[in-house]
């Protein structure tokens, strides 16, 4: 029966409690660091959530602009198979007037 009134004694000692000693002023500064901790976590946290908005925003900027630069690289590559075809059929119409230019002489 001893044990059991020790092991009670134990736990209510164990139990955290606030005594009436305590300085208001302790009790004051930790609550203001909680509030301020709890108010500078939620600012942070909006900060935070502007910016990955800003990024999100972006990113649908950048899936909008893709196939049309697809399509760009598309039309510029068959723009420089044409472009290299035009200056083939002009080398080869120079050497055929050079040469017909040098027979007439």
């Amino acid at each position: 029966m001893n044990e059991h009134v020790d092991t009670v004694k134990r736990r209510s000692e164990d139990n955290w409690h606030l005594d009436k000693r305590v300085p208001i002023a302790i009790i004051v500064t930790f609550v203001l660091t909680m509030t301020a901790q709890s108010v500078i976590f939620a600012y942070g946290y909006g900060v935070l959530n502007e910016k990955v908005q800003h990024q999100q925003a972006a990113i649908n900027k950048m899936n909008d602009v893709m196939p049309r630069l697809v399509r760009m690289e598309t039309l510029m590559e068959g723009v420089l198979i044409t472009l290299k075809e035009v200056r083939n059929d002009l080398r080869s119409s120079n050497v055929r007037d050079l040469k017909q230019k040098g027979t007439k002489k």
